[in-house]
């Protein structure tokens, strides 16, 4: 986040390919009070399904109502279309 703010950004978006993934609203409350230590807003984005593997759906609404700003499994796709349709629903 210091890079960040020295290059001017006042803002950024974490990605989800983290260990562990940003699945739960737990982690995404971590992201953000740690970015709460930081010069610039930290916006978290949560995972589509459970570590990013695609399989079963991660709690979204739990997440956004933590403060996930966005929803990726971050360059792993969702192979299954029956789980994507129903995270597109979610």
């Amino acid at each position: 986040c210091a890079a960040a703010a020295f290059g001017g950004f006042t803002a950024v978006a974490c990605m989800p390919n983290t260990k562990p993934a940003t699945h739960t609203r737990d982690v995404v409350e971590y992201i953000i009070k740690k970015g709460n230590e930081t010069p610039v807003d930290v916006h978290p984005i949560g995972c589509v399904t459970k570590d990013r593997a695609g399989k079963s759906i991660a709690e979204m609404g739990d997440m956004k109502d933590g403060g996930a700003v966005a929803f990726s499994d971050d360059g792993d796709p969702v192979y299954d279309s029956q789980v994507m349709r129903v995270a597109l629903e979610y």
